[in-house]
């Protein structure tokens, strides 16, 4: 709610952290959190940039994966 707020004045950027290996996307979890799913899509539609960003963690280092598709 606050970055869809920035919006008219400033840029506003969401950088999304994915870290399940079987994630072929990022999706907001309607199923978990409808009001997180409904602000989530009326951000984009204001404007919001989203990267979604792919890792793996282990346990001495992080391993890049890239940036998966939005749905």
């Amino acid at each position: 709610m606050e970055l869809k707020e920035l919006i008219p004045y400033s840029k506003s950027v969401l950088v999304l952290c994915i870290t399940r290996k079987d994630a072929c996307f990022f999706a907001p979890g309607d199923e978990a959190d409808p009001l997180y799913g409904n602000l989530f899509r009326e951000s984009l539609a204001a404007g919001m940039t989203t990267i979604p960003c792919s890792f793996e963690f282990h346990k001495d280092h992080v391993s890049w994966n890239g940036i998966k598709p939005l749905k």
